[in-house]
């Protein structure tokens, strides 16, 4: 008779790595699918897991910059970005209780103050403004309505002309 132990595969660097792979698929996929009901249409839906990803990605990389910046030193910038990742937390919170319109303009406004912000107090070093070039383009993915597709245009227009 075989002992127990005998019938356990062993665990291999590649079975771990497969587990490890398994486990950041279904996080990411979960993450995409917050909010995304039957009831949506398929360009809801798309929309929702769009802004989830986008939102999702830029928590990581904000969270990795607070830890770097947490020293007195970089104070500034630790709170600069740590109120990014707050807000980006927001849209996804708003997703899950299935306040998707309000997640999008939310997502757009913020944006628009967040980086004019950035580009008034921090001058010509960091260039800031000119994510409001692609955040006036980014509104035609999250609006079908040509009027907000617009109003978001020429809003993030006027705030990129204020800075510059």
């Amino acid at each position: 008779m075989e002992s127990s132990a005998a019938q356990v595969p062993p665990v291999t660097a590649s079975s771990r790595l497969r587990k490890i792979f398994t486990w950041v698929r279904r996080t990411w996929e979960s993450i995409l699918t917050i909010g995304i009901t039957d009831q949506l249409t398929d360009w809801e839906k798309k929309r929702t897991r769009l802004l989830n990803g986008i939102c999702a990605m830029v928590f990581v990389v904000v969270i990795t910059d607070c830890s770097i910046y947490i020293d007195y030193a970089h104070r500034l910038t630790f709170w600069e970005t740590f109120q990014i990742g707050v807000a980006m937390a927001i849209v996804l919170l708003l997703n899950h209780y299935h306040r998707h319109l309000i997640a999008c303009h939310f997502f757009n406004i913020y944006n628009i103050f967040c980086y004019s912000f950035f580009a008034i107090s921090h001058g010509y070093s960091d260039a800031a403004e000119y994510i409001l070039i692609a955040g006036s383009i980014a509104s035609m993915l999250f609006f079908k309505n040509k009027f907000t597709v617009i109003f978001y245009f020429l809003l993030n227009a006027l705030f990129f002309a204020i800075c510059k």
